[in-house]
């Protein structure tokens, strides 16, 4: 073993247990999703629940992209950052959604929300023409 390679291993074990608790918890709502799908259906609790659960992952998807995006380098960091918005405007549209069909009166809503679901992925098709040779200075 070299010099240097123990800070490294260490370094990797402790990202991966900070890491543990986002997939643990992803991994239980996506069951929970699961077994409201499977036992619930289309009731009302069932769509309610699932919209609530769906929201809270990407929540977390929210949240992990922009860490992600806070520990890259700079390339990374712009890659992230488009990533987070894309999650953000997906959030932002599972919340109209969840509005829509919950609230009376709330189908107004379904077109706007339809649009952000659509349009959510243009940061990520964005993220095909960031330049890796083209890497600005930080500030």
């Amino acid at each position: 073993m070299e010099i240097g390679e123990a800070p490294a291993l260490s370094g990797y074990v402790a990202t991966l247990r900070r890491s543990f608790g986002w997939i643990t918890s992803a991994a239980i709502l996506l069951a929970a999703e699961v077994v409201v799908i499977a036992t619930l259906g289309r009731q009302p609790a069932g769509v309610v629940i699932s919209n609530l659960i769906q929201l809270t992952l990407g929540l977390l998807c929210v949240i992990a992209s922009w860490r992600a995006s806070q520990r890259s380098g700079s390339l990374g960091s712009y890659f992230w950052r488009l990533i987070t918005l894309t999650f953000v405007v997906w959030v932002a549209a599972q919340y109209l959604g969840f509005c829509s069909e919950s609230l009376p009166g709330g189908s107004s809503l379904n077109p706007l929300s339809d649009l952000l679901f659509v349009f959510s992925t243009v940061p990520f098709g964005m993220a095909l023409f960031l330049d890796p040779d083209h890497e600005p200075e930080s500030i």
